[in-house]
């Protein structure tokens, strides 16, 4: 694989199953689901953030297929707020009162809605916050978060020195890393929003189908990027392009 590649070289188009996906649950809540709780606050606050998460996630793939890799990365934070956020207003009628009147934060909706939740093992809880924590160093402008503009380039010897990007290209690496990130924010969105609209569903069996044909497409497509770089995990602490080059912590 090249280092650099042209810019919107490889953006996925229509028929590609994320974009699919986010087109399905644009058109879900452009319609004004109701939740399982039957409560208006949360059908409201729900609304207000899956248009901000959808949002944030298209942005995240157009900026990252631009290569503009480090406001990519910087975004990712923001969507596992929404996340947080939008699963515990589901939850809770208390929980999206509390948001709408602006009482309630991202690492409060997390242990709200996580809370006795078990998911590989280990509590839902902590293993949202180890993910909040990955992210943490993003959060603010500091080397981290500018080293996934840089890329490795060999010159006629075959020394190898690292650039900035400012041909504003795509490194090839970082762009496909956090390209499968995004899918799996998409992956967690889509398996548990039928635990919270299930009675939206239950008259929408082609749609209820359709829905899990495309989560089992988003996440076969995660399973061969981790089979491909042979890990069963997703590390975003390093940028790719520059592993070797320093410990990972």
């Amino acid at each position: 694989m090249n280092s650099l590649q042209p810019p919107f070289s490889d953006i996925v188009g229509e028929s590609s199953p994320v974009q699919k996906a986010i087109k399905m649950i644009w058109e879900i809540f452009a319609n004004h689901p109701l939740p399982n709780n039957k409560s208006i606050a949360s059908q409201s606050a729900a609304e207000q953030i899956v248009l901000h998460l959808l949002g944030t996630m298209n942005s995240i793939g157009m900026i990252n297929a631009a290569g503009y890799h480090s406001a990519a990365v910087t975004l990712m934070r923001s969507i596992e707020d929404a996340l947080d956020c939008l699963f515990a207003v589901v939850q809770s009628d208390i929980n999206a009162n509390k948001w709408l009147n602006g009482e309630l934060k991202a690492s409060q909706a997390a242990r709200a809605w996580t809370a006795d939740k078990v998911d590989q093992s280990i509590p839902l809880g902590d293993y949202r916050k180890n993910i909040r924590h990955g992210l943490n160093k993003y959060s603010h402008c500091s080397p981290n978060q500018t080293s996934w503009n840089i890329y490795r380039k060999s010159d006629e010897k075959g020394m190898c020195r690292l650039e900035l990007n400012y041909q504003h290209a795509v490194i090839s690496k970082n762009g496909y890393y956090v390209d499968r990130y995004l899918c799996i924010h998409l992956y967690e969105l889509m398996d548990s929003l039928p635990l919270y609209y299930s009675e939206y569903f239950a008259d929408k069996e082609e749609r209820r189908k359709l829905f899990e044909k495309l989560k089992y497409d988003i996440e076969t497509i995660i399973k061969d990027f981790l089979n491909s770089i042979g890990s069963d995990k997703l590390y975003m602490d390093t940028p790719p392009e520059l592993e070797g080059l320093s410990n990972r912590k």
